[in-house]
Formats: structure tokens, sequence, C-alpha cells
């Protein structure tokens, strides 16, 4: 692809912790169809606010909530919550 395209995709795998890395991030799935999907780690303020955009109880409740992602047909980045009848 020439340029980055700003696609839908949906959160999968959602959750909150110190994993490997010794500090706390957010980490998850963005699939933007069946079989194309990208990892996605946020940490520090970036993971507060994606976070308090869905205004979600737990993390685990971000699993199925649509994201705006740039895909330029190697890589995904530039996440914005996409918050359908949000608050």
């Amino acid at each position: 692809m020439d340029k980055d395209k700003k696609v839908m995709g949906i959160i999968k795998g959602a959750g909150y912790g110190c994993r490997d890395i010794g500090y706390p991030i957010l980490f998850f799935e963005v699939f933007v169809s069946e079989c194309v999907g990208s990892s996605q780690i946020l940490r520090g303020k970036q993971a507060d606010d994606f976070i308090s955009a869905y205004q979600v109880y737990d993390v685990h409740d971000l699993n199925g909530k649509p994201v705006w992602v740039n895909d330029d047909g190697y890589m995904m980045s530039d996440l914005e919550p996409c918050v359908i009848g949000g608050k």
C-alpha cells in the first residue's frame, strides 16, 4: 500500500498487568478482519486515556469494542478509540 488508511478494528484479548517486562501495561490485539490482527501495548497515560475513553468497569470489557487504526499493509498504528454512542 502506498498510504496508511484508517480502518476500524475490533479489540480482543484485553488485559492489564506487568507480563514479562516488569511494569504495568495494557495489552490487546486488534483485528481488522478474520485473519488480520496486530498485538498492541499501551502504558502510562496513553493506557489510562484509552481505558477512560471507553469508560469500562474492567479492562476485559474492552473485548469486542471497536477501535480506529492506521493500517499500512504491514503494521497497524495510531490507535484511536471508537466510541459509538459515547458519553
